[in-house]
């Protein structure tokens, strides 16, 4: 219990002491009492939700979502990327309720990490719809236009800058230095890994040709393949066919 805690427990006792009937008045303090440790004992849950859930969705559930698309590019995996991304925005979204809630009547508010939070989940509620654009897009472009980028180079510093808050709100909760440690290598692995399988696989689909010489689809229609037209001219006065 801390300090501010022990001196509203005092508050309440000495209150309740200086009533004329005493067994009421202590029997009015210990119930005083029990609301506010249970009181306590809720938000001390809702602070590890707020820190859990915030360091889940950020330092991995975020770039998992990145990575699927990247991954396995297939149809049904565009609809898995965004319905994940939503998904974890709405984790964002919790942790953000929480975190107001929990800043509220004090100083919290005005500190980094409740600002760089606030930023952060607001800015991502573009995400979805730039998204949308740029898949609607590319369905009639086939490649990436500048709602693309938008959406790319968008999400990318929101989801780093909310990685690296998380660290700062473990500091602001006064977790041990090794916590704040361990998170910090985590989310760094993983956020480099992300990277690199971006990279890699940009690389590889700009190695592969162009559909267009490869006789696949393009925007739904088939695209021919030449074929040795000379297999069809009679040869001796017999037709060969291929």
């Amino acid at each position: 219990m801390n300090f501010p805690s022990r001196m509203l427990l005092l508050g309440l006792a000495s209150l309740a002491l200086a009533k004329p009937d005493a067994d009421d008045a202590l029997e009015e303090y210990w119930d005083a009492r029990e609301d506010f440790l249970e009181a306590e004992r809720v938000a001390d849950n809702i602070q590890t939700a707020h820190g859990i859930l915030g360091c889940l969705a950020f330092a991995l559930f975020f770039p998992m979502g990145a990575v699927l698309i990247r991954i396995f590019p297939r149809r049904i995996t565009v609809w898995l990327h965004a319905a994940w991304q939503i998904f974890t925005w709405c984790i964002a979204l919790a942790v953000m309720a929480m975190g107001i809630w929990m800043a509220r009547g004090n100083e919290y508010m005005q500190s980094y990490h409740a600002k760089i939070g606030l930023v952060v989940v607001s800015g991502l509620v573009l995400q979805p719809f730039t998204g949308l654009l740029h898949h609607l897009r590319f369905k009639k472009t086939g490649g990436r236009t500048l709602m693309s980028y938008v959406h790319i180079w968008w999400g990318i510093p929101l989801i780093t800058l909310g990685t690296i808050n998380g660290g700062f709100g473990l500091q602001l909760a006064g977790s041990s230095r090794t916590y704040t440690i361990v998170y910090g290598v985590f989310a760094a692995i993983i956020w480099v890994g992300w990277m690199i399988l971006s990279f890699l696989s940009q690389c590889l689909k700009r190695s592969k040709p162009s559909p267009a010489h490869s006789g696949r689809k393009i925007s739904n229609e088939e695209v021919p393949v030449m074929r040795d037209v000379t297999a069809d001219e009679p040869h001796g006065g017999h037709k060969q066919y291929a």
